[in-house]
This record gives C-alpha cells, structure tokens and sequence, in this order.
C-alpha cells in the first residue's frame, strides 16, 4: 500500500533561501585532504577528480533558525503487514522511518525533531533517517528541497513510489524508487541516475543511513581492512587501517571513539555487499545491495565533547546517532566518470536485524558470520547480487497513477532549452508547468529573448548558468544594454564557468545601469575573493548594505568583508546602525565579537562569546566559536598577567577551559 499522510514533529523554521549567489571560494564545499603513504596509486586515481568550484546555480538555504514549534510535514507511506516506511518528499525523499510493525520497532534513528544545522551543500541538513546523495561530495541540494513523488505501476500491476528530480550541476534526472510487495520482510530501493547528454560527467552516490548509538551498538561489515579518514581543521587525513582494532579498541563499537572519524571499509569484490547495525540484544537494520554498490561507510561523532555536542545540536539532549553508509566508490572523497547518454541502476534493501546477541557481541568473524545467515534467510540462500537483480518492478515500463508531491521547474526549462535547440528532452517525466516562481523569468527569456521588467528591490529568487541560457543572456545585453537584470544575471553565469573578471564587468555595467544591490555586493565579493582587494570590496559592499539596510544575507557580507579586511572599528559603527533584528542574528554578533577582541575591547567581546552564545548556522568543522574563545582569553592573560603569547597560550585552555555549549570540534 502507498498512500500521502502526515507527521507532526517539534521542527525549526527551514525559513527563506539567500538570494546571493555563491561568489567566494569552494572551501565551504570540500575541504582540502592529504592522503598518507599507505593509499597505493591506484586507490588515489580518482581522489580530489570532480570537485566543484561553487555550488551555482543553486542557492543557500541558511534561512533557519532554532526555534521549534509543532509543525506538520507531508509524508508518502509504504507499507504493508511487515513494515512501515514513512518518507519526506519536501525533503529529498528521505526515508525518515523505518518501522518493523511485527516487532515493534524503528529500524533506523528517527530523530524527535527538525532541525536544520549548517552541514550539507547548501548549508541546511537534518539528522535522522536515509538520505540519497547524488552527484557531488556532500549531502545533495535537495537535501531540504522537495521531489517529485508518484504512484507508478508496471505492466504486471506491481506498484512502487518513483522519486525524483533534474540535478542541475552535473546535468543528471535522478530518482529514488521504493518498492514493498505484500507478503515482504524487506523495502526494496532501486536508485538510477541518466546522464541524457552527449558529454561525460562527473558522478557521486552514497545513501546515508542513520542508526542509533548506544554503549552497545555494534556495526557489522564482511570486510577486515578499512580506508580511515581523519577530521582535522580545515582538511581530511586519508589512511589506511586493519579493522576491528584500530587505536587498541575495537572500533567495531563506535562508542571506544573519542573523535569524529569515517571509516570506508574495503569489501573484497568476491564477498556480499552488506552491513549492519546490532544493538545489546542483537537487534537491528540490516542494509545489503547489488554489487554496483561496492561500498560500506561508517561516520561517528565520537565521544569527546565536540562529537556529543553536535548529536545534540542537530536534535536534543542525550540524543546520539552515527551514520552507516552505501556508495558506489571506495570513499566520499572521489567523484567517478559517467560516459554520455548513459544509465545507472542499482538496487539496495532494508530489513531487520534480529539476530543471537551472543555471536553477534562475539567475534568479529562470529558477528560476520551471524549477519550473512540472516542476510540469506532474506533472499532464500541466493547470494544477494542475484537475488536483488529481478526483484524490482520494471521501471521503464510503468505508468504513473497518481502524483504526491510536485518538485521544481527546472526540469521543465531544461526540456523548454531542449527543444529550442533542437536537441533530445532529458525524460518525459518532467512534461508539465509547475508554477514554480524561479523558473517563469527564465522561461519568458527563452521563448522571447528578454527577462520580464524588474525592480532593483526585487528579490533574486533563482540562477541559471548553463550554455542555453548564458548565450540567451548575452543576446539580451546586447539588445537591451540597459537591463540591470539581464547584466546581473550574465554576470552570475559567467562566474560559474570561471570567467571571474568578465563577469564582474558585467556587475559594473547592471550597477552602471541601475544601481542596485545584488550587483555591488558580488562585484565586492569579487574583488575580495577574486583580487584580494578588500579596499574596493568594502567600498562595493557598503553601498550594497546602504541600498539594504535590513536585509540580514547583505549585513552578513558586509561585516565579514570589513572584519577581515581589518576595518573592525568601521563594522562596529556600522552595526551600531542595524535594528535589533539583525543585531541579534548569531553571525553578525560573532562577527562584532570578532572586531572587539581585535581592537582589545575584551570586556565587551565576553558579553558575546559565553556559554549562552548561539549561532545556528555554525558549519561542520568550523572552529571560529572556539578558535575566539582562545583568543579572547588569551589576549585576557597577555594583559592582566603580562604573560608572552606563547605562554598565554600554553595556559589558555586549563584557565579557560572550553565551554560544553560552544565546543564543535571534530579532532577529540
């Protein structure tokens, strides 16, 4: 059975995306990483291959706050007399339940509230439940973004829910197809991903599955050896390690941990693709797939203070989870090639673990050993790359009967783009309108060569950056040279595609044209990023912020450029002149935090950075809270004790030790 219903849950407002487009740097996106002597070259080819360098044209979803009401979410249910699954198609389709109805119990962690927090491409993510990542390292752009969902049925009347969406940076439709029949004990996924054009792409898949953490909790994997990756400040360390014992504990408990670590386990080719989670009583998820996808992953916050904070960052107090993990590479840290006009379909399945607590706390061979009997209890002794290859409906072959949840219009653009050009449609899923607002502009341009009349107080809700629609913008500068907008516009393709300084000319001439925000503060953050000149940025993005005085996206901007340019008295006059609503906003406090420990104004610089200080969009691995605790007090020892720098900082962290309330680190 698959019908729509509802949850209530205590969540946070996920609020309104920024309108600024993502002119910086790709740190945000993929940390640096250094690879010890122990990965072999062959292991490495594909390391570091396909990374992104901005996140255009999607935007930033960094509009949330940590305030939690009961709010109600749109949920697709697939059930039958065995299981319940409960998925979010507002929310990339994450499977957000997984209820075995016989037992009495969740499969996976359901987290008891919505919380976004700053760990995912476009910043907002949310624990719990299993979430499907395409394309690019990290977790996907619509991780907080609606799908497609339907009913679909084949020509043997098998029914399955179909998930799905249009990818825009890689170029992909993608979609996530679940399928329970009726007398079954396991939820079957089939995920395919077409690459419709004629050019290769880089290519990226791991579904992320969050189970609990207890004392007890123990993971399973057939494997012996293990890819181990290091969380340091700003980079990865990839190693190589023996597993279960790893530091002189076995690492198969995640709870002998004390920091945040990945281990990407090696599964020999010949062995089933599988792992799985067991808690005391030897009951848990068991998740095993095709052979397509090879690879397990364990991720673990640790148990030191960092790790156990940001469990209950993301949810609530003695809250715990770790993540195990299905990908279709050795590790998270490498993209691999998909050929043109290609498809890749790979089927996994979820099912409970109920095993001899005994043999599964035993052993590492006896644990193994345990899971594999369970795992062929599923499929009937057939190894499971067989058993999985017939088991789904036939895809291709199906028929939508009724429509859940509508996604966004891009895919229609590009189908619109198609057509114009001559070229074949990416899928004839995508066949209708959705009324989505970011797309009708870009619509009128493609049909008649010019963007509808705009304002420069209208909000930008939406970028394009592929080949049609930059050549479409360029013909429209060039018959109407005095559209701000359409200047604007190119300028955001142009940088996408690495022309920095042809899309900043681009910014000068919309401003030229009319001045208006959008376009002074990119061409600042050019000037910052791009030129290293943050006289002109400040210059650029003072006039940004006095064209928006109350826009908090443009206040943020502002103040890091001023900040890190050195001009902290500055940003504090300019914060004097904010309204309490921006004032209060938790990166614009740190940012004034930061210009007042600068400027030796330390009393006023504790009033901020204490226990009680919150900033709700803090990202995963970033260390400015506690990086400005140390430095505060620091700066308080040099002074009040007359101690050098190297002696307040060898004190620092015993006189003033890290507050629980702001410790996110990630190292132990």
């Amino acid at each position: 059975m698959i019908k729509t219903d509802e949850i209530e849950i205590s969540a946070a407002d996920l609020g309104d995306e920024n309108p600024l487009p993502d002119i910086n740097d790709n740190l945000y996106i993929h940390a640096t990483y250094k690879l010890t002597d122990k990965i072999k070259p062959n292991e490495s080819k594909y390391i570091g291959k396909g990374m992104i360098n901005t996140l255009l044209p999607y935007t930033f979803q960094d509009g949330y706050n940590r305030i939690r009401t009961v709010k109600k979410f749109k949920t697709v249910v697939v059930e039958n007399k065995y299981l319940k699954a409960v998925f979010l198609p507002d929310f990339g389709g994450r499977l957000w339940q997984l209820y075995d109805k016989k037992e009495g119990r969740d499969l996976i962690y359901v987290n008891p509230v919505f919380q976004p927090c700053n760990l995912a491409l476009r910043n907002a993510w949310f624990s719990g439940g299993v979430e499907f990542n395409v394309s690019i390292k990290g977790h996907n752009p619509f991780t907080c973004a609606p799908l497609y969902a339907e009913k679909r049925v084949d020509r043997s009347g098998k029914e399955f829910l179909s998930m799905y969406e249009w990818e825009r940076i890689r170029g992909v439709v993608y979609s996530v197809n679940v399928y329970l029949p009726e007398d079954s004990k396991v939820l079957y996924i089939k995920n395919v991903i077409e690459n419709t054009d004629d050019k290769e792409t880089f290519m990226y898949w791991w579904s992320n599955i969050a189970v609990p953490e207890t004392p007890e909790t123990r993971i399973i994997v057939p494997a012996n050896k293990s890819f181990i990756s290091f969380y340091d400040e700003n980079h990865y360390v990839l190693d190589k390690t023996g597993i279960p014992d790893v530091f002189g504990v076995d690492a198969s408990y995640p709870i002998n941990l004390n920091r945040s670590l990945d281990f990407f386990y090696k599964i020999p080719e010949k062995n089933d693709k599988w792992i799985a989670s067991a808690d005391s009583n030897g009951k848990g998820l068991l998740h095993f797939s095709d052979d397509k996808l090879k690879s397990r992953k364990l991720f673990l916050w640790g148990t030191a203070n960092g790790g156990r904070h940001w469990n209950e960052f993301l949810s609530v107090k003695n809250s715990a989870y770790i993540e195990i993990q299905a990908g279709l590479m050795n590790t998270q840290l490498e993209h691999f090639v998909m050929p043109p006009n290609s498809k890749i379909e790979f089927t996994e399945a979820y099912a409970s673990l109920n095993g001899d607590s005994d043999r599964l706390h035993g052993s590492y061979n006896s644990a193994i050993e345990c899971v594999s009997e369970t795992l062929y209890g599923y499929t009937c002794g057939v190894k499971p790359k067989k058993y999985l290859k017939s088991i789904f409906p036939e895809i291709s072959k199906s028929k939508t009967v009724e429509i859940y949840n509508k996604g966004s219009g891009w895919g229609y653009l590009e189908n619109l783009a198609r057509k114009i050009s001559g070229k074949k449609r990416i899928s004839n899923i995508f066949n209708g309108f959705t009324g989505d607002g970011c797309v009708e502009k870009w619509e009128k341009l493609a049909v008649t060569g010019k963007l509808p009349a705009s304002k420069p107080s209208d909000i930008p809700n939406g970028y394009v950056t592929d080949k049609f629609f930059t050549e479409k913008l360029k013909d429209s500068v060039r018959n109407y040279p005095d559209d701000f907008a359409a200047h604007l516009y190119l300028g955001v393709a142009l940088y996408a595609a690495g022309f920095y300084d042809k899309a900043n000319k681009e910014w000068e001439k919309s401003y030229q044209s009319m001045p208006n925000a959008w376009a002074y503060r990119n061409s600042a953050s050019y000037f910052v990023s791009v030129k290293n000149d943050y006289v002109k940025g400040k210059e650029l993005i003072l006039k940004a912020l006095n064209m928006m005085p109350e826009n908090d996206r443009i206040a943020i901007a502002c103040g890091k450029i001023l900040v890190d340019g050195g001009f902290c008295e500055e940003w504090l006059n300019v914060y004097d002149g904010f309204n309490e609503k921006i004032k209060n906003v938790g990166r614009i406090r740190l940012l004034r935090a930061k210009a007042l420990i600068a400027l030796g104004r330390l009393e006023e610089a504790e009033e901020i950075i204490n226990k009680r200080f919150e900033m709700p969009d803090i990202k995963e691995g970033e260390l400015s809270v506690s990086a400005l605790w140390f430095e505060l007090y620091k700066k308080k020892l040099m002074r009040d004790k007359g101690l050098r720098e190297d002696e307040a900082i060898s004190m620092v962290a015993k006189e003033y030790p890290l507050p629980y309330e702001l410790d996110f680190r990630m190292h132990g």
